[in-house]
């Protein structure tokens, strides 16, 4: 999977997870936290939502705002877990 198929995915993720009124393609992902308001049991829906997605595990040190605070970040953090 391509570094824009998994950005493009992600993107679709946060759309559904926190049932946003814009589109995948209105998400600008340099601090998703503030951009979308996501807390912390909307993090933990989104994490949850990644491992199924991409059939990856999150390791429980990875697992903590700065991993879905930049979208960047966390494309990079999957697609590094997809290509090990």
């Amino acid at each position: 999977m391509s570094y824009e198929e998994i950005k493009n995915k992600l993107k679709d993720i946060l759309v559904e997870i926190l049932i946003l009124e814009k589109t995948s393609d209105e998400i600008i992902g340099e601090d998703l936290i503030s951009e979308l308001g996501i807390n912390s049991i909307d993090a933990i829906s989104i994490f949850i939502e990644i491992e199924d997605t991409f059939n990856i595990v999150i390791e429980d040190e990875n697992l903590n705002a700065s991993l879905i605070a930049n979208l960047d970040n966390t494309v990079k953090f999957v697609y590094d877990k997809l290509n090990q």
